[in-house]
């Protein structure tokens, strides 16, 4: 998104720190002017420094070196969350075990037993409080559907009955769940699908404070469907910001890192028609070949990227390569 809306070009440098990223601008008001952008996007609180590097007393100039620290949420879409009581009881007494199904300036949750939605409009009200997920996406375990019926549909979401099984203990075993879903209308029998395994899953008890008393409807809870993947290059790339990683030694563990990750976020791409409409792609190397080859490719129903969406060539990505007079 940094790149759709073209910032990159007054961000001077980007340095990767353990606990997050440090921009690097040439004024304040370009800064602040980032820190609005952020805004716009996801909910945000910051803090403002100020340090004097410089003055010239017989002047009456001083040089001031201002630092901002912007905070995100710990949170992300597929996250499942145990809702304080207070907000939990504001979203209309929606169970406090939720989904956060999507991230904007606004979070989204849901609960996927019974379709009841809510969600955190003002930053300010998140920060309040600031919860935590008690789960994320790399305890997601994968299940196979050996039944489900639609129960009702509501916009997006079908809420629907389905029996599962654990994808590595099939032929192994009989064991299956009986669960409900939030995604009966994209899910079919056989298909694959990711979830948490409620069961045996240990969770802080702090965190789960508000699900005391109450009964959970399931051992499992479907979070995503888990589209079959073709061994095939991806006809699309992405734009990526150059990134000042520091140690050389720690390199290694952040790439390996940093590709399990970009993995997901492609994937994520791929699935999701909105999240991909807000950034920017462009036509790979194999891109004619595999607008060539498409038809002759079982592409499951993974929702496709067509080449209208592409743009042909990438723009220059140079950090700071807009210096404006006003801020200076």
């Amino acid at each position: 998104m940094i790149i759709k809306h073209k910032l990159h070009t007054r961000i001077n440098s980007i340095k990767e720190e353990p606990d997050g990223l440090d921009f690097y601008f040439n004024s304040q008001n370009t800064c602040v002017k980032f820190i609005n952008f952020l805004q716009s996007i996801v909910p945000v609180t910051f803090k403002q420094s100020k340090q004097l590097m410089g003055a010239d007393l017989k002047s009456n100039v001083y040089n001031f070196k201002f630092t901002y620290s912007v905070e995100i949420p710990p949170i992300c879409r597929d996250d499942l969350v145990c809702l304080p009581s207070k907000v939990a009881q504001q979203m209309g007494n929606i169970s406090p075990l939720v989904l956060c199904y999507k991230i904007s300036n606004v979070m989204y949750f849901i609960d996927p037993f019974t379709l009841q939605m809510g969600d955190i409009a003002d930053a300010s009200r998140y920060w309040s409080i600031a919860f935590r997920a008690i789960a994320s996406r790399n305890q997601l375990v994968e299940y196979v559907i050996i039944d489900i019926d639609i129960v009702q549909r509501k916009g997006k979401f079908a809420l629907a009955e389905a029996t599962v099984a654990r994808s590595e203990t099939m032929g192994t075993t009989s064991k299956s769940y009986f669960t409900l879903t939030h995604l009966g209308n994209i899910l079919n029998v056989g298909d694959s699908v990711l979830g948490y395994d409620l069961e045996n899953s240990n969770f802080n008890d702090a965190d789960i404070v508000p699900m005391k008393g109450r009964v959970v409807r399931s051992e499992v809870m479907l979070v995503k469907k888990s589209y079959p993947r073709k061994n095939r290059p991806r006809h699309w790339k992405l734009a990526n910001l150059e990134i000042d990683t520091g140690d050389i030694k720690e390199k290694k563990i952040k790439m390996r890192t940093a590709e399990r990750h970009n993995e997901e976020f492609l994937r994520d791409i791929e699935e999701d028609p909105e999240m991909r409409s807000q950034i920017n792609l462009y036509k790979s190397e194999t891109a004619l070949q595999a607008d060539m080859d498409v038809e002759d490719e079982d592409l499951s129903d993974l929702p496709p990227i067509l080449m209208e969406e592409l743009i042909d060539k990438m723009d220059d990505l140079s950090l700071g390569a807009v210096n404006d007079e006003e801020d200076n």
